[in-house]
């Protein structure tokens, strides 16, 4: 896939916002640079210090997966290791990833950036739940491809990002950045399954309501859930505090994108539902393309389409 092919899948608001989140990384860059000449370079001598102790702390942390947790590999979970390969070399990301399987109690999968080292930690619920190999491999690709997307955008800074993010009084301005990427990911990864909606759905389905659980979630709540929180100021102010976008906005977010780039699988989804949730859908698909991570907060109470 080449940077443009790539482009053309990501989230049509990250671009901007990545714009928007350097109204924070430029200042702070620009001082930090200050900061050394005037301190005659004892700043460096931090900066080095912290360097030193993030790497540190990398490889205590890569020896507490490697005696803990299940590394996958060519001989643990193969079609885990297979896929990861496949899609770095899908999306271009050259970076090195690892991907651990661990038992918790909850449905999830995490990314654990530690400088150059990329660890998916996957849990045994997500494997020993999912209900086809394309639910696993879109938890994976989305992951590879939200990397693929910042990779490209001055890879440099995301270190920079990530450390300014620590300072919480910057959020607001570089958390709308981090949804777009999530979203970006998810986008990718349906691109990476062939458009495999039912598939993540699924896997979203999961992410909200735990393995056990997710096959029973239906899709015409979770989309109400979605036009209730588009007129809450609660809502929204819990979004612009999470580096993630509601899980019901992501939902919504996959039904917009397949209407766009894979709408056979979208008219596939449409027929197994009756009339009064493949009008919900038909909605989703429609209301989702203009929403943005920059809206302005909402005044009023909630309220449903």
């Amino acid at each position: 896939m080449t940077r443009k092919e790539l482009d053309s899948h990501r989230h049509p608001s990250e671009a901007g916002l990545f714009w928007l989140s350097m109204i924070v990384v430029v200042p702070i860059c620009l001082a930090a640079i200050a900061l050394v000449f005037a301190t005659l370079g004892i700043a460096l001598v931090v900066v080095a210090s912290i360097i030193i102790s993030v790497w540190f702390g990398t490889h205590i942390a890569m020896g507490w997966f490697l005696g803990n947790c299940v590394k996958v590999s060519e001989e643990n979970f193969a079609d885990i290791h297979k896929a990861i390969g496949e899609y770095q070399e899908l999306f271009g990301y050259r970076g090195k990833v690892e991907a651990f399987v661990y038992e918790a109690g909850t449905y999830n999968v995490l990314l654990l950036p530690l400088l150059r080292r990329k660890f998916i930690l996957i849990n045994s619920d997500v494997v020993a739940n999912a209900q086809s190999d394309n639910e696993v491999r879109w938890i994976v690709a989305r992951f590879i491809g939200a990397l693929a997307s910042k990779h490209y955008r001055f890879a440099w800074l995301q270190v920079v990002i990530t450390s300014i993010e620590k300072i919480a009084m910057f959020n607001l301005l570089l958390y709308p950045y981090e949804r777009a990427v999530a979203k970006s990911g998810d986008q990718l990864g349906l691109c990476a399954i062939g458009g495999d909606l039912p598939s993540a759905l699924n896997a979203m389905h999961k992410f909200m309501a735990g393995g056990a659980v997710g096959g029973r979630v239906n899709l015409a709540g979770v989309l109400s859930q979605h036009e209730a929180t588009r007129g809450s100021f609660f809502a929204w102010l819990a979004k612009c505090l999470s580096p993630f976008p509601h899980n019901t906005q992501r939902v919504v977010n996959l039904l917009r994108y397949a209407g766009e780039r894979y709408p056979l699988p979208l008219q596939a989804l449409l027929a197994q539902h009756d009339a009064a949730t493949a009008k919900r859908i038909r909605q989703a698909a429609g209301f989702a393309a203009g929403e943005s991570e920059a809206e302005p907060a909402p005044a009023g109470s909630a309220v449903a389409l």
